[in-house]
């Protein structure tokens, strides 16, 4: 079972795994935590991670996970952390310059990393896996950008 929300079991997963924290991951008594380490179990239970590629998907991770930090300083309400927003007005300057600053840089190191198709050949693995979902929310940050231009 793959878990995207704890649902009141925080404390009682942590005497389990004290690392627990969003997404998680419980296979049989197996409970695995944390985005990276959740993607790489998933890679090598699911045998799409090759050993080969295992340092080159892990930097695919690492980076992708440095993406998505830069997005979460400007999509989380502050409190959460100590985002770049504080306003709804500040959002569409934000978007345009993560879009052109940092998502830029970040998707200029992937796609130079690539050794394929994909990050590390002609097969996805759990790097590209991630870096898909991250991809994902992108296109809606341009859109509201846009859109906030546009009218």
């Amino acid at each position: 079972m793959c878990v995207c929300r704890t649902n009141g079991k925080k404390l009682e997963l942590a005497k389990l795994n004290s690392c627990i924290n969003l997404p998680y991951i419980i296979d049989g008594d197996t409970i695995v935590t944390q985005s990276n380490t959740c993607a790489l179990y998933l890679g090598r239970s699911l045998k799409i991670d090759e050993d080969a590629n295992f340092i080159h998907n892990h930097c695919v991770l690492d980076q992708t996970m440095d993406l998505r930090n830069d997005l979460m300083m400007i999509v989380y309400p502050v409190g959460v952390i100590n985002g770049a927003v504080k306003t709804k007005e500040e959002f569409p300057a934000a978007a345009a310059s993560h879009l052109e600053g940092p998502a830029k840089t970040h998707f200029t190191k992937l796609e130079g990393f690539c050794k394929g198709p994909y990050t590390c050949g002609d097969k996805i693995q759990s790097g590209v896996s991630l870096c898909l979902s991250i991809l994902s929310v992108c296109p809606s940050i341009f859109f509201i950008h846009a859109y906030e231009h546009t009218y």
